[in-house]
């Protein structure tokens, strides 16, 4: 079992992860334990204490659980501490500044090294024994070490082993924005003053966005970039408009830039990190190859930008440790749970009352809960069709999808849909399945229509999210990744 830390409206909640498939819902999300930040002064031991209790019970006696075999007694572990940097450090007991000289929950490097730092030192790695040797100094200065974690009293659990980090907070919203940034300046910048971009203008890229066709799997749309973009640490997008535009800017302005330029293959190495950090399911060999990546990439960036390396491009340096004891870092993001915010502000924001606000949205999000469990719907949905019609496979004029099927099976009938929903994943005509045809120079798979028809079961599918496919600005078909396959 993990457990979620979070900060949102006034008020702080942890709550208990579950089946990473149900994770595409908010409705199964575990609410465990809500209180005012304000009660933290009296120390964390009791904010949490509520919430450490049950977690000690469940761990040490268990709960009965009827099944079919008879009742059977199941015991759950506190196995991670999910959250952001800041939550986690705040929750940890670390340096709540990323500015301070020992900011790593993972390690005790100093700042002035982590700015260069390409590859993790083993020997400076926190442990349990340097951790209580810190506390024991109490000085944040000089340890990065601020108080004693109030998670450490559960058997199973200790900060320094809380080997998880969050792709959305250092990604979306921290490396992509950085290494952006640098990339636009660079091919916009005119080589001398009063010439012409390098390479091409805002213009010319808000103009192909502008046009940009958007598949049916794109939930998000970047916004066109200002004139002031390139003078800003940041983009001016949100963290998933964010990734998709970094996902998209091969396809939609890669034809501009030569091969060889620096800058753009800086880009293409973030867009090899992004592969392996997104996917859902890795092999056992790639937390090596990723380190390799990893230290390339910051080695790269420190080289190419002449800039020095953010608190997020550290992090990046453990992660080949958390894909060996966590596995995919993907499924400890963040993301899934923020959207829990919605329904938590919701109630808070109707009330007219302002006192005891923690317990207004206790109190409404139980509800919910109680009532679902009273209709009793099972965690993963039933398979939602669109408009259906009944048409017969000996109708089927496609020789290339009837024959390779039984004769039994020409005399049925079968539904046609407009789309499926199948375990909240949307199928609809217009998304792709990859085979071969990947462009290096825009990191995106060239795709053309076909008449071959092919079938296969639900359950046979390796990745169940569809794709889209993009159209580059001489009218090449292109699908881009999620992730690495």
């Amino acid at each position: 079992m993990t457990t979620m830390w979070s900060r949102c409206a006034g008020f702080d909640r942890l709550q208990a992860n579950k089946i990473v498939k149900c994770c595409a819902s908010t409705d199964d999300i575990f609410l465990a334990l809500v209180f005012n930040p304000d009660y933290r002064c009296f120390s964390d031991d009791k904010a949490f204490g509520p919430l450490i209790s049950q977690l000690k019970a469940l761990e040490e006696n268990g709960i009965i659980v009827e099944t079919p075999d008879g009742p059977k007694k199941v015991f759950f572990v506190s196995s991670l501490l999910l959250g952001d940097n800041m939550g986690l450090n705040s929750v940890g007991g670390f340096a709540e500044s990323f500015s301070a000289g020992y900011y790593c929950r993972f390690c005790k490097t100093h700042k002035t090294v982590a700015n260069t730092q390409s590859v993790e030192n083993a020997e400076s790695l926190r442990t349990k024994e340097n951790y209580e040797e810190d506390l024991a100094v109490n000085n944040v200065e000089l340890t990065g070490v601020k108080k004693n974690c109030a998670l450490n009293s559960l058997p199973s659990f200790h900060i320094t082993e809380n080997y998880s980090v969050d792709i959305f907070h250092d990604f979306n919203e921290g490396i992509c924005h950085y290494v952006l940034i640098h990339v636009l300046k660079h091919c916009t910048k005119a080589p001398y003053p009063g010439g012409d971009p390098r390479y091409f203008s805002l213009g010319l890229l808000n103009h192909r966005m502008e046009f940009f066709k958007f598949g049916p799997c794109d939930s998000n749309k970047f916004p066109l970039l200002s004139d002031e973009t390139c003078k800003r640490k940041k983009l001016k997008m949100s963290g998933s408009e964010t990734l998709l535009f970094v996902k998209m800017f091969g396809i939609l302005i890669g034809d501009k830039v030569p091969h060889e330029d620096e800058f753009w293959k800086l880009y293409l190495k973030l867009r090899e990190l992004l592969d392996i950090v997104l996917s859902p399911s890795l092999s056992c060999h790639q937390s090596a190859s990723f380190k390799v990546l990893v230290e390339e990439f910051n080695t790269m960036y420190t080289e190419v930008t002449n800039d020095t390396l953010k608190s997020k491009f550290h992090n990046l340096v453990h992660y080949p440790r958390i894909l060996d004891e966590s596995g995919p870092v993907s499924l400890t993001s963040t993301k899934h749970f923020e959207r829990k915010h919605r329904s938590l502000t919701i109630p808070a924001h109707a009330t007219q009352s302002r006192r005891y606000i923690e317990k207004t949205v206790a109190v409404s999000h139980q509800l919910t809960w109680c009532h679902k469990l009273k209709s009793r719907k099972f965690l993963l949905p039933e398979t939602i069709y669109g408009p259906c019609s009944e048409v017969f496979l000996k109708d089927f004029q496609n020789k290339h999808f009837v024959d390779p099927l039984p004769n039994c099976y020409f005399s049925q009938s079968c539904l046609e849909c407009n789309w499926v929903e199948y375990k909240r994943f949307k199928y609809k005509p217009g998304m792709v399945l990859i085979l071969d045809g990947f462009d290096e120079h825009l990191h995106a798979y060239e795709v053309e229509s076909t008449d071959n028809y092919g079938h296969v079961s639900p359950s046979k599918i390796l990745e169940p999210l569809p794709l889209s496919i993009h159209f580059s600005v001489d009218c090449k078909k292109y699908v881009v990744l999620r992730h690495a396959l």
